[in-house]
């Protein structure tokens, strides 16, 4: 039970996948600028995406946002002006 079977190498003649020679792999700087161009591509789609479709579903949320930012801009202010300062020598 300690002792593990010796691994076997498959007979190239009776395996059933078949061994084919591949192309060398790409060096570095080829998959640098393989993955360049597919991120070009991307951003162009989003861009494409961007300007066609979430434009007006965009801007009106963007509305919103400004609306509620405004909002809570002066109740701000107002709680800021109506509180008394406080210094730090007290």
């Amino acid at each position: 039970m300690n002792e593990l079977p010796v691994p076997t190498s498959p007979d190239p003649s009776t395996s059933p996948v078949e061994v084919h020679s591949h192309e060398p792999a790409p060096s570095w700087r080829d998959l640098r600028e393989r993955f360049n161009a597919l991120m070009k591509d991307i951003g162009s789609e989003l861009r494409d995406l961007w300007t066609d479709e979430a434009t007006p579903r965009l801007l009106a949320g963007l509305k919103r946002s400004r609306d509620e930012l405004s909002k809570l801009i002066t109740k701000m202010e107002e709680k800021a002006s109506a509180a008394p300062r406080k210094t730090g020598a007290e």
